[in-house]
């Protein structure tokens, strides 16, 4: 850094120099910084030199011009001798400079500490002069490129210049309108609208105002020319009218595909108004048959004509009458909405008392409400006005908003109904609670059908569905309005409005429609814009300024978005009319680079794209215009026209881009067909279209190299939780993101597709097997990187299962199946990792399903039995406990092991019915032993995580207690940590409350799980049980002899007995006893024994404790 002697010294000569020159330090990170400039500097970029001092290059320096200034200066200082770059520079304010001459400034020891810097002489004429060679380059390229063309007027509006269009048509353009107004030229018509349309124009014209989308035809040879121009007035340095400049486009072929659109939407419209038309008239054979479901559910649920015989089947019809009901009510919704859009909802109006109608809706809903500890109140007037209007429909929208606050209101809050005129006298009612309330970014969509306030609140209570959009539809036909309000936890204000005429007066004076009011007046004319006067300037500065000028005009008037992009891809310049087109702010997209305008997969082939066209000089795209996809700020895909070309640019070959957004030409057609094929969250594949497309590719070229294709199926692991805990607007941006990864790590002529929510596929080709596995690796890593969304970094789990496809007469649904088989293997597995289909996996899917389809019978059937193994103290050798095992010899199968069993019960329910009839066996197998004079021993029952969710076991062992307090002491569960930490509070309030009526709870699997120290201290247990998986290899294993000894001494240190399950031989046996281990288990001991078995073996370890 400089000291303050070389500082004084520098300023010296700084303010002597009278070009343009400053001194920078090289500083902290790495960055150079400014010390100070002279005032020719300070007036050249129009920096205060007290500001710039201290700030890095950027302050000084145009976008991305810092970067050369730094490779000058890095130079400078590497070598230690001065360095001139004869480089243009543009400053901060836009101005360039022709180089820039940098010498080092040394410190006593000789080494550089800073560095002087010094603009070559530019006269201002000089500079104009580059930039006008620059802006004369580029608007050459521009006007060339561009599928619009531009023109000017003289001062009596006839053509004097058309320019050079990509279109083809610049020959005849000319020809058709030089020399001519444009009036002279087009199709008029004899009716009087023709001629006010051309003399309002004309009279605009005479105005000087400037004009967008102007549309007229033409004859151009034996075609018609529809034409759209946008113009701008131009005067000249003394601000006299000199005509008019602008640019135009042929717009015949959108003219002619609008009439396409509009005839096509006229027989949709009408398709529409015939489907509308045929579900308003089918109420009849819709309802009936779903109310003799619903009434013959009834029957059987409540057993009106004698016993079902199964108890499970009357929760069957419980089921089939509340789905029953909820799809009537749903019917009768659709039904609603369709009678209003085929216009076949007629109003019944009369004069409606609004007091009764609150009173009525009120009196509906009430039950409901105080099931849920809710206060309905009515707080509107004594007296109310009367109104003209369908009393049934008021009434149905106020019990559709009462009943909605109902769902959504919190037990012990309210719900009022108040009846106001709004300050211009417009009546309303509206329903206030103190719920829940609505997201901000779900309320704007609130009155769409089929919108739900939120997921999960929807879950519970029932969501809104229909019910607000046929309100808000009803209150429309009124002539009135349904709006809400809502804030997060401080509850939602639903308001009806009516128009005043439906007030009926006191006098009940006879009632008629309003006249519907006048449509609104077209906008006025915008105020003509005083052109700006332009001061004397020497030539080449008014050069300069004219073609700026014509520049900014023309683009102005474009409806082509402009981009120059250097050779790296970064966008240099991107016009008003391109940052528009894509959602960005003005200036947002300079310095970004292009891919981010693109969707895959353009976006992952760009930089090949342009290597290879730098490397070959050959690409498809310079010099055509073509149709292609844009992505947005927002993420939507949308599409667009594309003209490219190449320029030299400063540093290399550089591109100019124009670009128009084709929506409004080929909006329905295009964006069906866009909506038929692809995602439009993510913009791949949607699961039809890759079907079809994997089918196509499958039958149409066969890896004909010998090659493999491997077809990838992969579902997000927790993407609930994404979605829920971050927000719905984060969880679009990661499947955004996995998309995108797809194609960036897949081969480019891979197929991807979302095929459900959090679901994706892919296909590509490989070259064997080893290949495919590499590859699914590779994926799997690049899927598992956590994204980066909104400031935050969200950590991803991906499972994904892949299927080879080898053989062309495959099905695609067959491949498909197997990849999702193998994802599911995964996910069953923990998640979170890969695995390639075999045989065997369909196989034992077979047999899952068929197991799991059996799996509630078998109680029924008596396939299920228990059976019992001893647990014995180490030192002498006596039972101290038992263990119940359930075991399930199925029919057919044969026995089937727990391990395969029980996860299946877990995943479908049923654990919660099993464990219960466990249980009941063995208290029932307690008594049994009690009976015939054998002391049982305390029997531990295997519990699952499910059962402290879904189910009270300490209500049901309380009952028990009630009845049999004494059965308490032999009673006991047996939890592993993973199963604990499912739902960590539940698990230990229901432990502690069994722990009050005498159950023990043991923590089984000890080791196999997080074996963490907190764990064990917030679980209420009062055993250890020791995995098998630790004593198989006791006492030859080190590394088990370790852990061993450090688990027992855990338990010990906590006074907490220590059970050591697979005990199978004397030297195990003798280990643990010298290690501390309290208790035993294992087939050393006993193997699991029937009942009987259970009870000899009580009474043999009574009779050797009592001699």
């Amino acid at each position: 850094m400089l000291d303050p002697n070389q500082r004084k010294l520098t300023q010296d000569i700084l303010d002597w120099l009278d070009r343009p020159a400053f001194t920078v330090e090289y500083g902290p990170g790495d960055d150079y910084r400014y010390v100070s400039c002279n005032t020719a500097y300070a007036a050249l970029t129009e920096m205060n030199a007290e500001a710039l001092a201290g700030q890095g290059l950027s302050a000084g320096f145009a976008l991305g011009e810092a970067t050369k200034v730094r490779d000058l200066l890095d130079q400078t200082r590497r070598e230690g001798r001065r360095q001139i770059g004869n480089t243009l520079i543009r400053w901060a304010n836009g101005w360039l400079c022709q180089g820039l001459t940098v010498a080092p400034l040394n410190d006593n020891n000789g080494r550089v500490n800073g560095l002087m810097v010094i603009a070559e002489a530019s006269t201002p004429e000089r500079m104009h002069q580059v930039a006008l060679q620059v802006a004369e380059y580029k608007l050459r390229d521009f006007a060339e490129l561009a599928s619009d063309w531009f023109w000017e007027t003289d001062g009596d509006h006839r053509f004097t210049w058309i320019s050079e269009s990509s279109s083809g048509q610049t020959t005849a353009l000319r020809n058709l309108f030089l020399g001519r107004c444009r009036w002279e030229v087009a199709i008029q018509g004899d009716n009087e609208s023709d001629t006010l349309f051309w003399e309002d124009h004309r009279r605009q014209l005479d105005r000087h105002e400037p004009f967008r989308g102007f549309r007229y035809c033409s004859i151009m040879g034996e075609n018609e020319l529809w034409i759209e121009i946008n113009g701008k007035p131009v005067s000249d340095a003394n601000g006299r009218f000199m005509g008019y400049r602008g640019s135009g486009r042929d717009i015949t072929e959108q003219y002619r595909q609008q009439r396409r659109i509009e005839s096509a939407l006229r027989q949709a419209e009408e398709a529409s108004r015939a489907k509308s038309q045929f579900l308003a008239n089918m109420s009849h054979e819709l309802r009936t048959p779903l109310n003799a479901i619903i009434g013959f559910s009834e029957i059987i649920r409540d057993q009106m004509f004698g016993s079902v015989g199964v108890p499970r089947y009357v929760d069957y019809a419980r089921d089939i009458n509340g789905s029953g009901t909820h799809l009537l009510a749903l019917i009768g919704d659709i039904l609603d909405m369709s009678r209003i859009e085929a216009g076949y909802y007629a109003l019944d109006e009369k004069a409606v008392d609004l007091s009764a109608v609150i009173q009525s809706a009120l009196t509906m809903v009430r039950p409901q409400a105080e099931r849920g500890g809710i206060t309905l109140r009515n707080l509107s007037p004594d007296t109310l006005p009367q109104l003209r209007a369908d009393e049934r429909v008021i009434k149905q929208v106020l019990i559709n908003l009462l009943g909605n606050a109902v769902k959504f209101t919190p037990s012990s809050g309210t719900i009022d109904v108040v009846f106001r005129q709004l300050p211009d006298g417009t009546p309303s009612l509206t329903v206030i609670d103190t719920g829940i309330g609505i997201p901000p970014d779900r309320l704007e969509h609130i009155f769409e059908p089929f919108q739900l306030a939120k997921a999960e609140v929807a879950r519970q209570h029932g969501g809104t569905g229909l019910g607000l959009s046929i309100s808000k539809r009803l209150m429309e036909l009124h002539g009135g309005s349904l709006s809400l309000s809502s804030a997060i936890g401080s509850g939602t204000q639903a308001q009806m409005t009516f128009p005043n005429w439906r007030l009926l007066s006191d006098a009940d004076q006879e009632w008629t429609p309003p006249v519907a009011p006048p449509e609104s007046a077209p906008p006025s004319t915008p105020a003509p814009v005083a052109p700006q006067r332009k001061a004397e300037t020497p030539a080449s500065r008014q050069a300069g300024n004219e073609l700026a000028e014509t520049l900014r005009t023309l683009l102005a008037t474009m409806n082509e978005g402009m981009l120059t992009i250097d050779g790296q891809g970064a966008i240099a310049n991107a016009s008003d009319t391109c940052a528009t087109i894509f959602g960005y702010a003005p200036g947002e997209l300079n310095g970004q680079n292009v891919k981010l305008l693109m969707p895959e997969p353009f976006r992952s082939g760009h930089d090949s794209y342009v290597r290879n066209y730098l490397t070959t000089k050959r690409a498809k795209i310079l010099g055509l215009g073509r149709d292609t996809l844009g992505r947005k700020k927002s993420g939507e895909i949308f599409p667009i026209h594309i003209s490219v070309g190449e320029y030299a640019g400063e540093d290399g070959p550089a591109f100019i881009g124009l670009i128009r957004d084709i929506s409004d030409r080929r909006d329905v057609e295009l964006r069906a067909e866009f909506a038929s094929r692809n995602d439009p969250l993510t913009g791949i594949l949607n699961r039809a279209s890759f079907i079809a497309e994997t089918e196509r590719m499958l039958g149409a070229q066969h890896r004909l190299d010998g090659g493999l294709w491997v077809l990838f199926n992969l579902d997000m692991d927790g993407f609930r939780d994404i979605n829920e805990g971050f927000g719905y607007h984060i969880g679009d941006t990661v499947l955004r993101g996995i998309a995108e990864r797809l194609g960036e790590v897949l081969p480019r002529e891979a197929l991807i597709g979302r095929i459900a929510a959090d679901q994706f596929s892919a296909l590509a080709g490989v070259n064997d097997l080893n290949n495919a596995l590499n590859l699914a690796q590779t994926v799997h890593q690049h899927l598992t990187k956590p994204v980066s969304a909104e400031g935050r970094l969200v950590p991803l789990k991906v499972s994904m299962g892949a299927a080879i496809v080898d053989d062309p007469s495959e099905k695609i649904g067959d491949a498909l199946a197997k990849a999702e088989l193998a994802m599911k293997l995964v996910r069953s597995a923990g998640g979170d990792s890969t695995r390639f289909y075999s045989p065997e996996m369909t196989r034992a899917a077979e047999r899952r399903l068929r197991l799991t389809m059996n799996l509630d019978a078998a109680i029924e059937n008596d396939e299920f039995h228990i059976v019992y193994q001893p647990v014995v103290e180490t030192s002498s050798g006596a039972i101290c406990a038992i263990e119940a095992l359930l075991r399930w010899k199925h029919p057919d199968l044969g026995p089937i092991s727990p391990a395969e069993f029980i996860p299946l019960a877990e995943e479908t329910g049923s654990i919660v019915q099993i464990t219960r009839w466990v249980f009941a066996n063995v208290a029932e197998q307690i008594r049994t032993w009690r009976r015939t004079g054998i002391e049982p021993r305390r029997v531990f029952v295997n519990v699952s995580g499910q059962q402290f969710i879904r189910d009270d076991l300490p209500a049901y062992f309380r009952k028990l207690a009630e009845e049999e307090a004494d059965m308490m002491p032999f009673i006991g569960i047996e939890i592993t940590e993973q199963a604990a930490i499912q739902n960590m509070e539940a698990t230990v309030q229901a432990i502690k409350e069994l722990a009050e009526i005498g159950i023990d709870a043991a923590l089984d699997d000890f080791g196999t799980g997080y074996s963490s120290l907190s764990y064990i201290q917030r679980l209420p247990i009062r055993k250890i049980k020791l995995d098998r998986a630790f004593i198989a290899d006791l006492p030859g294993n080190d590394r088990d002899i370790a852990l061993v000894r450090a688990m027992i001494g855990m338990a010990n240190g906590l006074d907490l007995p220590v059970v050591a399950e697979g005990v199978e031989t004397a030297a195990q046996r003798d280990f643990l006893r010298g290690v501390g281990c309290s208790e035993l288990q294992g087939y050393l001991i006993s193997r699991p024994v029937p009942p009987e078995d259970m009870g000899e073996l009580l009474r043999q370890s009574d009779r050797r404790r009592r001699n």
